[in-house]
């Protein structure tokens, strides 16, 4: 008895043996023949730590750290590169590819990356239009703090689905040809909406996009890339507060720049090859995949 006391004031062999009770069909404070031994085999039997510590899920590249690296690299590369090209797309195209892999990936170092690619791509700008760029990140924090306050007063399963209907109303307005011009108030109205669908979804993307989808190319790059060089840190700073973004996140952002490095090289290359057609396209096909996976996400 003294010894079995002596037992349970180790955590770990205490650990050890409620797991082997319950994988037995023991019930809990049932006396064991001979617990050392049972501990000990336990501890020494390579497939009882196959089930304490579970394999990496399935969809992930099981223990291939160089192909796993190299995939996710290229990934962030085609991401990248569109993303300089047309304005966005780098965070919607890479973070379920990545979260395949493996979610260290995201959504942490993406945001960095998309920070990164955002500033390189906005000093290769001929102009940035601050007039406009001023009234969108006050819409972005607006935006950021009223999410805050709607995930207190409504359900988190809601709020997603609503602003995924949103969005899938406005490609469809879109498609049409409806058109709203951007103006003051559109401004600071689209980018509030980014603001929310950023805290709820990860991606600030789609609603500011969609404002400016009949511009010339130049000047949605002029808009989008410097308005994702302030969105994206907030996102981080958010992340870093809940402790989700720390050193580790930081050291796997460092083992994707080489594939953003290839991606900001490709997407000069890759801006003189797409029109005003095809960047529209563009916007309103990752604006619609944002909505539906909203909607089915949740």
């Amino acid at each position: 008895m003294q010894h079995q006391r002596a037992l349970v004031g180790f955590p770990l062999l205490s650990l050890l043996r409620q797991y082997h009770s319950s994988h037995l069909g023991i019930a809990p404070g049932a006396r064991l023949e001979e617990p050392d031994s049972v501990l000990v085999r336990s501890a020494s039997n390579p497939e009882f730590w196959r089930q304490a510590v579970p394999p990496r899920s399935i969809g992930k590249m099981r223990g291939e750290p160089i192909l796993e690296g190299a995939l996710a690299n290229l990934i962030i590369a085609a991401g990248a590169a569109a993303q300089a090209a047309i304005g966005m797309g780098l965070n919607l195209f890479a973070i379920p590819l990545l979260a395949l892999i493996d979610p260290v990936y995201v959504p942490g170092p993406v945001l960095v990356h998309g920070f990164l690619l955002s500033c390189l791509a906005s000093l290769r700008l001929r102009s940035i239009d601050f007039r406009e760029l001023g009234p969108a990140l006050i819409g972005l924090v607006a935006g950021t703090a009223a999410a805050a306050v709607l995930l207190v007063w409504v359900t988190s399963d809601q709020l997603p689905r609503l602003l995924g209907v949103f969005v899938l109303v406005a490609v469809a307005l879109s498609a049409v040809g409806y058109q709203i011009k951007p103006t003051t108030r559109s401004v600071l109205a689209a980018s509030s909406a980014s603001g929310v669908m950023g805290i709820v979804a990860g991606a600030h993307g789609p609603p500011i996009a969609l404002l400016y989808q009949n511009e010339s190319p130049s000047r949605i790059r002029s808009v989008l890339l410097p308005f994702f060089a302030f969105s994206n840190p907030i996102a981080l700073g958010a992340l870093s507060i809940i402790g989700k973004f720390g050193w580790r996140e930081v050291y796997v952002s460092a083992l994707l720049l080489p594939g953003l490095a290839v991606g900001f090289l490709a997407s000069s290359w890759l801006s003189r090859l797409v029109s005003a057609r095809i960047i529209r396209a563009c916007l309103l096909a990752i604006s619609a995949v944002s909505g539906v996976a909203l909607i089915l996400r949740y």
